[in-house]
């Protein structure tokens, strides 16, 4: 059997050194943006039977007899000497590996975070064969030729988020693939360094793990496979090991969390991971039939200590699977109703003439929340969904229903909608529209450039305007203004405003308020603008009975809710200032700061 080995690339004739890999730096290093980038990977490899992807996430940690054998499985000491290098120079990296050896030299237990996906295609693909599986996850570095609608990735950046959780920059790859109608094992490791020196030479960076081999341009690693790839597999565990099904592990050794305070037990990671899958897949777990399941384990030595299976229909994701799958009505303003409404979106045609502007929708949907809900994850936010299965941001919008209560929104958008040549030229857009990290939709990236005519800017500014008035309109009650209720109480409480218009003094501008009456109760609302913003300016609110001849008796509020489209500070009930130093209004509000429909419940005392 030929002895599995580590290659490191060596200096290129230029010369030319590198202190890493530029893509280790794209993505904030949160757990957040590791959960989205591996359930994202191994949701767009799902096959079409059983037609999902099941993950498991494993944060292991192994001691004294299990942890050599890892180090033996994956040549450890093969790789030691190009680590010892990387920690004498003065990057960044240098000292960070620098500490993890320090740490483990200590007999610290080796934490290792494995990713198996089951139902996959696995790492397909010679090992020079272009735009597969393998290269791309493997070897290749900004490139993706999967640009199927749908999809998730579009840069081939994603990867990166694996090394830069691992302290010494080293992943271990097992898998299992079809080749002809048989399974085969597949195994694999990359070290992603920067320049170094060993006493045997001098390295541009990175370097693989598996069979030495000479190629074409000289001496590099191949895939280990079927025996040879077996200790590998077998001492990363995970279900390649031992299953004839397609899939992949992806083992980060050393796990990490970078920029972290403190760091957190295996337990606490675990949960951390679940939560975050929660809240950004419950779109795919959910769907009929799901494509996506999720389980969260932690392991001591091979033994396992606990597992979640993530149910993404309870708690926060529940109320947003709610909200996206429940039969909607026109307005939701009871706890628990859910409103749904079609939003115009046009998408800009393309640049290479393949397609004209295209007219199409999207659906915004709307849950009011009840007092138990109005702290969950996601409230008071947009959730955004294309037909990747993944919540692309959870975007909180410059509006909100006037009596401050708290509500739950999504919008499908693309696929997440229907199946038409509409939504999918939403879908091409949308996709487009995402930078790197796949967390928001903006009109300047590259591919929107280069993809779209100009008008991409112009037709998003048009969506979160009309997501943000159709919200407050979904949400809202609908406030009778032709019926004052009964006539004795009607004349005692006039709903009016005492400066309607603009004040040529002031430059405000009020508009009139309107009102109900329920259950002796009156419900106001009103709004007020200020046309110069060039100071801050002051907001106060104060309700009187009418009278036969000048201001009547004042009239107690029992509840006041505003809001403010810029920064506020709340001085005493009913008096608020408002800072203009922070702009936030946007065009349809002309560019001024303005305090949104206020909300006033007015409760007559009984005699």
């Amino acid at each position: 059997m030929t002895a599995s080995a580590w290659v490191f690339d060596p200096l290129p004739p230029s010369g030319a050194i590198s202190g890493g890999t530029a893509a280790n730096y794209v993505f904030a290093p949160t757990i957040d943006i590791f959960v989205r980038e591996v359930l994202q990977n191994a949701h767009d490899q799902r096959l079409p039977t059983p037609g999902f992807a099941q993950v498991d996430i494993d944060v292991m940690e192994f001691t004294g007899e299990h942890r050599r054998r890892i180090f033996e499985a994956m040549s450890f000491d093969g790789l030691r000497a190009h680590l010892d290098g990387i920690a004498g120079e003065p990057y960044k990296l240098g000292a960070q590996v620098r500490d993890a050896l320090a740490r483990l030299d200590g007999g610290a237990p080796l934490r290792v975070l494995r990713v198996t996906d089951r139902h996959t295609e696995g790492l397909t693909g010679g090992e020079d064969e272009k735009g597969t599986n393998f290269n791309s996850l493997c070897r290749d570095v900004l490139v993706n030729t999967d640009q199927t609608a749908g999809k998730g990735g579009s840069y081939g950046l994603g990867k990166a988020v694996l090394w830069r959780f691992s302290a010494i920059s080293t992943v271990l790859f097992a898998s299992r693939i079809d080749v002809g109608g048989a399974t085969r094992l597949r195994a694999f490791g990359r070290a992603d360094l920067a320049h170094h020196a060993t006493a045997s030479g001098r390295w541009a960076g990175p370097g693989w793990f598996g069979i030495a081999a000479n190629s074409g341009s000289g001496r590099r690693a191949e895939s280990l496979w079927d025996d040879a790839a077996a200790e590998l597999a077998g001492a990363i565990g995970g279900h390649a090991a031992g299953s004839d099904e397609t899939g992949s592990c992806v083992a980060v050794v050393d796990f990490l969390e970078p920029g972290a305070d403190a760091g957190r037990s295996a337990g606490e990671i675990a949960l951390a991971i679940a939560e975050a899958a929660e809240r950004w897949f419950w779109p795919a777990a959910t769907a009929s039939p799901p494509t996506l399941r999720v389980a969260v384990g932690v392991e001591t030595d091979g033994v396992p200590v606990s597992r979640i299976e993530v149910d993404m229909k309870e708690g926060a994701s529940g109320v947003l699977v709610d909200t996206a799958r429940a039969n909607p009505t026109d307005h939701a303003v009871d706890p628990g109703e859910v409103a749904s409404r079609l939003l115009p979106f046009v998408v800009p045609a393309r640049r290479d003439g393949s397609a004209r502007e295209t007219e199409a929708v999207v659906e915004l949907r709307v849950r009011r929340a009840d007092a138990e809900e109005a702290d969950a994850d996601g409230a008071g936010r947009v959730a955004l969904v294309r037909g990747a299965g993944m919540v692309v941001e959870h975007r909180r919008p410059r509006r909100a229903p006037s009596d401050g209560g708290a509500f739950h929104a999504v919008l499908l958008a693309g696929l997440a909608r229907a199946d038409t040549p509409a939504d999918r030229a939403v879908e091409a857009f949308l996709r487009s529209a995402e930078p790197p990290a796949h967390n928001r939709w903006v009109h300047d990236t590259d591919m929107i450039r280069s993809g779209y005519v100009q008008g991409a800017r112009k037709q998003l500014d048009a969506l979160w305007r009309a997501i943000d008035d159709a919200l407050v309109d979904m949400a809202d009650p609908e406030v009778p203004t032709r019926e004052p209720g009964p006539p004795a109480l009607a004349k005692m409480f006039a709903v009016g405003t005492s400066g309607t218009g603009v004040s040529a003094d002031h430059a405000f501008d009020v508009r009139p308020s309107t009102g109900r009456l329920v259950d002796d109760v009156w419900t106001v609302s009103f709004r007020t603008r200020r046309l110069a913003a060039s100071v801050p300016w002051r907001v106060d609110v104060s309700v009187w009975l009418d009278a036969d001849s000048g201001r009547g008796e004042p009239m107690p509020v029992t509840e006041f809710g505003a809001d403010v489209l810029i920064d506020a500070e709340r001085l005493a009930p009913h008096h608020f200032v408002v800072d203009t130093d922070n702009h936030q209004a946007d065009d349809n509000h002309n560019g001024s700061p303005q305090l949104q429909p206020a909300l006033l419940r007015l409760r007559p005392d009984r005699e």
